[in-house]
């Protein structure tokens, strides 16, 4: 008896390889676990549709709407930029839930670390723009 190679999503009605399926949590007799019905992708579109109320296709018009990149006027990228990664996240306000983009993985970053303060995004602009701080570089001696 051959081994299974691929699988039928459930939902998308394509026919995709087992590695694009995660385990259903299902074990079968053999003591093996089961792969899920639903294939990786198909569960990241049901996650994002439960957690912000869009589907994949809202998703795709506000990437158009961004002109396929970040939403950060100062960033601009078309990837979205961590390893793997073949979406953009989707920003929203903690507050009110409300989605105010799409961003880049490193935008993402830099607005979680700051906390969506903008005390401390203007704090961190006037530290960049203000050269009175600046103590050069300390040179070594070899």
């Amino acid at each position: 008896m051959t081994p299974i190679s691929s699988k039928n999503c459930t939902r998308c009605k394509e026919i995709k390889p087992l590695n694009c399926f995660g385990l259903s949590g299902y074990i079968k007799k053999n003591g093996e676990a089961s792969p899920s019905s639903i294939c990786r992708d198909c569960q990241n579109e049901l996650r994002v549709e439960r957690k912000f109320g869009v589907n994949y296709n809202e998703y795709k018009k506000i990437l158009k709407a961004q002109d396929g990149c970040c939403a950060n006027p100062g960033c601009r990228s078309n990837v979205p930029g961590a390893p793997g990664r073949t979406r953009f996240y989707i920003d929203h306000c903690h507050k009110t839930g409300k989605i105010r983009g799409l961003l880049c993985h490193s935008c993402n970053l830099a607005l979680g670390h700051i906390q969506d303060k903008v005390e401390k995004l203007e704090g961190l602009i006037n530290y960049l723009n203000d050269q009175t701080t600046s103590w050069g570089y300390i040179q070594r001696n070899n």
